[in-house]
């Protein structure tokens, strides 16, 4: 997870925001874009959750079985992991990320509610940055890992229509070898 791309470009987005934002700020606005960040982050992340949470439901739920033993065999990559598991731990990871987030945002707003007051304007701007800092990553890395998840939910279905043809054509070979056979008896 720390290797992907999804982490990489939200560090590098992140880095670059805080930068702007550095930049072209001042401690109010610093202060300010931290509360419109968890707003934003409060009023995403249940959604998000929400979707990740019906594909992966609908992954594990509403399978067939015998595509679920399909999906579990090794990959032929020789990793030793099946599909099901590199799908499974793509929704996890992408679950725990925006939980984390969710959580973060949760408790960035019950702080700034409390309206602290920073020993020093310096700790002040420091402090706020790191928070924006943290919280575009966060934000970000779970954004792209929805990516992740949609293009998961799409090779699952994918996955399930070929098992599905593969079974009617396995089907249709048996049924015609059967007609065949009973057609050699009658002549």
């Amino acid at each position: 997870m720390l290797k992907s791309h999804a982490t990489i470009y939200s560090l590098i987005f992140s880095l670059i925001l805080c930068v702007i934002i550095w930049i072209t700020g001042d401690s109010a606005t610093y202060y300010n874009t931290l509360i419109k960040l968890t707003d934003v982050a409060l009023s995403l992340f249940p959604n998000f959750l929400g979707f990740c949470i019906g594909g992966y439901a609908l992954i594990i739920g509403a399978s067939n079985i015998e595509v679920l033993k399909k999906m579990s065999k090794p990959l032929p990559n020789g990793s030793h992991l099946s599909f099901f598991q590199v799908l499974s731990s793509i929704f996890a990871a992408s679950l725990i990320i925006q939980c984390v987030t969710l959580f973060f945002a949760y408790i960035l707003q019950i702080l700034v509610n409390m309206q602290l007051d920073a020993v020093s304007n310096d700790i002040g701007v420091v402090t706020n940055l790191f928070l924006i800092f943290i919280l575009v990553f966060l934000t970000s890395m779970s954004i792209l890992l929805l990516y992740y998840t949609v293009i998961n939910i799409f090779n699952f279905g994918q996955a399930v229509h070929l098992t599905i043809r593969i079974e009617d054509r396995d089907n249709q070979t048996i049924e015609e070898k059967a007609q065949n056979n009973d057609t050699e008896r009658n002549n």
